[in-house]
C-alpha cells in the first residue's frame, strides 16, 4: 500500500453530500489537531463529491482517529476512514485534472508524486487495469 507523504492524512469516504466542513471538524476534531481538510465539491450545487481528506498534525491522532470512525455513522451513511492508498490519490487526480477549478495545485502535485512512486512497483498490466486507455 502507498501512503501520502503527510502521515497525519487520512482518507474519509461515504460521505453524505449535506455534510460540510464544520460537521467533519467537530467529529475528526476530537482526536487532535486539524491541519487542513480537503475535498472536492460539485461546482454547481458546492456539495460534498462524498469523500474528503483529513490532515492531523499528529500521525498518531489520525490513526486514533482511523480506527474509531471507520465504519460509523455520520450524517445518516456509514464512512470510511483510513490511510488514503495510491487508488485514492488516484481518482482524486483524475477528478482534479477533469475540474481543475475544484482543487488545491499543492494537493494535485502530492497526488501525482506517490503515483509516479507507485509506478516502480507496478507492471503495466496493472496500471492498465487501473487507468484504461481512452
Amino acid at each position: 500500500m502507498v501512503e501520502a507523504d503527510r502521515p497525519g492524512k487520512l482518507f474519509i469516504g461515504g460521505l453524505n453530500t449535506e455534510t460540510n466542513e464544520k460537521a467533519l471538524e467537530a467529529v475528526f476534531g476530537k482526536y487532535g489537531q486539524i491541519v487542513e481538510i480537503f475535498w472536492i465539491k460539485n461546482r454547481e450545487t458546492n456539495k460534498s463529491r462524498s469523500f474528503a481528506f483529513v490532515t492531523f498534525e499528529s500521525p498518531a491522532d489520525a490513526k486514533d482517529a482511523a480506527r474509531d470512525m471507520n465504519g460509523k455513522s455520520l450524517d445518516g451513511k456509514i464512512i470510511q476512514a483510513e490511510v488514503p492508498t495510491e487508488i485514492h490519490m488516484r481518482v482524486t487526480v483524475i477528478h482534479l485534472l477533469l475540474h481543475p477549478h475544484e482543487g488545491h495545485c499543492h494537493f494535485t502535485v502530492e497526488a501525482v508524486a506517490m503515483m509516479i512512486a507507485a509506478a516502480d512497483g507496478m507492471d503495466m498490466a496493472e496500471v492498465e487495469k487501473v487507468t484504461p486507455a481512452a
